[in-house]
């Protein structure tokens, strides 16, 4: 990992916003910013980087219930 200003975005927002998410809701954060491996078993699930929802681990849709 590169040294950067301890001002800098990914300190102050990135870093403390991926700890609270963990902390409050349980949530596992990865930054794959130009490291990560793509496929099946890669970093996140994607095939590439043009997939934005990660499928691997996304809750299955809700069924409506009101219908009729």
């Amino acid at each position: 990992m590169a040294l950067t200003d301890i001002n800098s975005e990914d300190r102050l927002v990135q870093q403390t916003f991926a700890e609270h998410l963990e902390k409050v809701l349980g949530w596992e954060s990865v930054y794959a910013y130009n490291a990560e491996t793509f496929g099946p078993n890669g970093t996140l699930g994607r095939a590439s980087e043009r997939e934005v929802v990660l499928l691997r681990t996304a809750a299955p849709p809700a069924t409506c219930c009101c219908r009729g």
